[in-house]
C-alpha cells in the first residue's frame, strides 16, 4: 500500500509538474505512457489538469497563491503534497467567495467570476474588454468579471471568439487538452468530441499549445488544427469547409458537395445527429446556398430532390435511399 501511495504521489507531482510546464521531455513521454496505460490514470490527470485549470483563472503563479495561504493558515514544516495543495487553495478561494491573491503583497483582491452557459439556443456574451464570444448549445464558459494582466477563460463545448485587440493582455483560452493564445483575432474552439479537439481561424493569428506534448502551432486566417485529446498528434491544415460557422451564421453553402459531406455540416450546424441508411447515396452530390432555414426545410428539399425518405427517432434523424 506504501509503495502504491509513493507511486501516485511521484505522478500526481509529474502531473503538477507537467501542468506548470516544468516537465522535461522524458518526464512528459513517461506521463504520457502513465496516462494511456489505464482509464484510472486518465482519469486522475484529468482531475488534476481540471483543478489546476480552475487555480489559473485565479492566480497565474499557483506556489505565490500557496505561500499565500500557507503563510495564514498553516503551521511550518506542514509536509502537504502539491496537488492537495493546489485543490486547498481552490478550495479556500471559492469558500471564502472568489478572491485572487496578489504576488507582490499579501493583501487579498476580491474578484467575481462568472459563468454563462447557454441550452438549446446561442448565447452571446460580451466580455469586459468588449470582446464578443458566441456559445454553441450546450456550451460553457468561465471568466473573471474584470480583466487584470492576462485575459483568462475557460471553455467547454464549442464557441466562436471576436477578441478584443490588446497587446499589453494576452487572451488565453482554456479547453480540454489545449490551451489557445491571442491577441486580437476571431476563430472557433471546437472540443465536444470525445477524440479531438478543432480551432479554426477567421481572422488574426491564435497559438495553439498541445498540452501533452507542449507543441505550439500557430495558425493564421483560413486555418486550422486538430488536436488529438491526450495524445501527442495535432494535424494542422488550410480551412476548406466554408461551413465551419453554420451553426453561428445560419448560412450553408455547398457546390457539388457530397451528400455525405452536407450530412456532416447538417449535423454540425443544428446539433443533431443524422445518418444514411444506405451508403450509396452518400455519394450523391447538392449544389445548394441555405440562409437561416429551418433543419425541417432543407431536409425536406433533400427528399424532394433525391427522392430520399426521411424519419425521426428520438435519438437521430434517418435517410434512405436508392440512388441518386
Amino acid at each position: 500500500m506504501e509503495d502504491k501511495a509513493h507511486q501516485n504521489d511521484k505522478y500526481d507531482s509529474l502531473i503538477i509538474k507537467f501542468l506548470a510546464k516544468e516537465a522535461q521531455p522524458t518526464e512528459a513521454n513517461e506521463l504520457e505512457k502513465w496516462i494511456a496505460s489505464s482509464k484510472v490514470n486518465e482519469e486522475r490527470f484529468e482531475e488534476l489538469k481540471a483543478t489546476w485549470t480552475l487555480t489559473e483563472l485565479i492566480q497565474s503563479d499557483s506556489n505565490k497563491a500557496w505561500r499565500n495561504i500557507e503563510n495564514r493558515t498553516l503551521k511550518k514544516n506542514t509536509f502537504i503534497p502539491m496537488a492537495f495543495k493546489i485543490a486547498a487553495s481552490v478550495l479556500l478561494i471559492f469558500t471564502l467567495g472568489y478572491f485572487l491573491f496578489s504576488g507582490n503583497d499579501q493583501s487579498l483582491a476580491p474578484v467575481q467570476l462568472l459563468t454563462k452557459q447557454s441550452t438549446n439556443e446561442l448565447l452571446e456574451v460580451v466580455l469586459s474588454d468588449g470582446s464578443m464570444i458566441t456559445l454553441n448549445v450546450n456550451s460553457k464558459i468561465e471568466y473573471p468579471a474584470t480583466f487584470d494582466s492576462i485575459r483568462n477563460i475557460s471553455l467547454v463545448g464549442e464557441a466562436f471568439f471576436d477578441i478584443a485587440e490588446d497587446k499589453t493582455k494576452p487572451f488565453i483560452i482554456e479547453a480540454e487538452g489545449i490551451e489557445v493564445r491571442v491577441l486580437g483575432t476571431s476563430f472557433t474552439i471546437n472540443s465536444r468530441s470525445d477524440k479531438e479537439q478543432i480551432v479554426s481561424v477567421e481572422s488574426g493569428k491564435v497559438q495553439v499549445t498541445n498540452k501533452i506534448s507542449n507543441e505550439k502551432i500557430f495558425l493564421i486566417k483560413n486555418e486550422s488544427v486538430i488536436v488529438k485529446k491526450n495524445k501527442k498528434e495535432a494535424i494542422k491544415s488550410n480551412l476548406k469547409n466554408k461551413n465551419f460557422l453554420g451553426w453561428k451564421t445560419k448560412t450553408l453553402e455547398f457546390n457539388q458537395a457530397l451528400i455525405n459531406d452536407v450530412i456532416h455540416d447538417l449535423s454540425h450546424s443544428y446539433n443533431k445527429k443524422i445518418v444514411l441508411s444506405n451508403g450509396v447515396i452518400g455519394k450523391c452530390q447538392l449544389t445548394a446556398k441555405f440562409e437561416n432555414k429551418t433543419l425541417k426545410e432543407i431536409l425536406e428539399l433533400l427528399s424532394t430532390t433525391f427522392r430520399f425518405s426521411i424519419r425521426e427517432t428520438e435519438s437521430e434523424i434517418i435517410i434512405d435511399g436508392k440512388t441518386c
